[in-house]
């Protein structure tokens, strides 16, 4: 048995050995994934890979958030100046 991840959505799904070099399209996102063997270190970096880029997604959406407040809070200190 071979179980293959979805780079996209995470989804792990295992197959027969017979099915190494096929691909499928994932349930979840639809991404098209190639079944293939991969030893359980390969396996273990991707895994912590994906785990980097997902911090460094929230970084960037707290950056964001923060970027928004400021520009929100100059639009309210504009507004309140033209109102006197």
């Amino acid at each position: 048995m071979i179980e293959s991840i979805c780079p996209n959505c995470g989804l792990k799904k295992v197959f027969d050995d017979d099915k190494v070099g096929k691909k499928f399209k994932c349930p979840t996102c639809g991404t098209i994934v190639l079944i293939e063997k991969i030893d359980v270190q390969s396996s273990m970096e991707k895994e912590i890979k994906l785990e980097v880029d997902t911090s460094s997604y929230k970084s960037d959406e707290k950056k964001f958030h923060l970027r928004n407040n400021i520009i929100l809070g100059v639009i309210i200190l504009i507004l309140s100046i033209c109102k006197q």
